[in-house]
């Protein structure tokens, strides 16, 4: 079929990865309102997981969105901002249900707010907060991250409050960062995303991930061509 050509996907990660592929379980995280995230990009890099792993989760970071939204629309409150992520991760379900279910390996969808009523949800933000007020380094990645973003939002000409981005945008990185190592407690082998790791993943994953969970939650970058 054409939708499987149109698109090339190749995973960026080191080699010793790729021997583990076949036994292991992956987690393929969805950013609602992606490019990457949609259609005939999708689709490929579905047909791309079949291929190479034992097992998938659909990590879908709906309401996560809540606080990109807040940044756009500050007056509304965190209620509607949550209603509003929610609604558009059912939309993306929506949409997507197709390429969905050309997965051929077992598989799970598992939404945001799972990890926000996760019981160590709360024990695991805290330890972000530490490692945020006591690692110089973490600080300067999560402030890294949010300068690129602001600079992508800079060239599509969109009007920027750079206090309200810097402000959830630390919120949206520490609670990113909780549930990462949320993830990698729950013994995820990989996780899939279509850039490489940002910086203050980095240090989690040295810090935080590595010395507990070994072999866990390595990062593979999906090259969409």
């Amino acid at each position: 079929m054409s939708e499987k050509s149109a698109v090339k996907v190749r995973f960026a990660c080191p080699p010793e990865y790729k021997g583990r592929f076949a036994t292991s379980h992956c987690l393929l995280s969805i950013s609602v309102g992606q490019p990457k995230h949609e259609g005939k990009k999708l689709l490929a890099t579905i047909n791309k997981v079949n291929k190479n792993f034992g097992k998938c989760t659909i990590m879908l970071a709906d309401s996560l969105q809540r606080l990109n939204l807040k940044v756009s629309y500050p007056a509304l409150d965190w209620d509607e901002l949550w209603q509003m992520a929610r609604l558009e991760g059912d939309a993306w379900l929506d949409r997507n249900a197709e390429a969905l279910d050309r997965l051929q390996i077992p598989y799970e969808i598992v939404r945001w707010d799972s990890w926000l009523n996760h019981a160590r949800f709360n024990h695991s933000l805290d330890l972000i907060n530490i490692l945020y007020e006591e690692n110089p380094r973490f600080r300067t990645g999560v402030f890294s991250t949010i300068k690129g973003f602001i600079e992508r939002l800079s060239k599509n000409d969109h009007p920027i409050n750079c206090l309200n981005v810097l402000k959830y945008g630390v919120e949206y990185i520490k609670e990113e960062s909780a549930v990462y190592l949320l993830m990698a407690s729950a013994g995820y082998d990989f996780i899939l995303y279509p850039s490489k790791i940002i910086p203050s993943f980095e240090i989690i994953q040295q810090y935080l991930v590595a010395p507990y969970f070994a072999h866990k939650l390595n990062w593979v970058e999906i090259k969409l061509e």
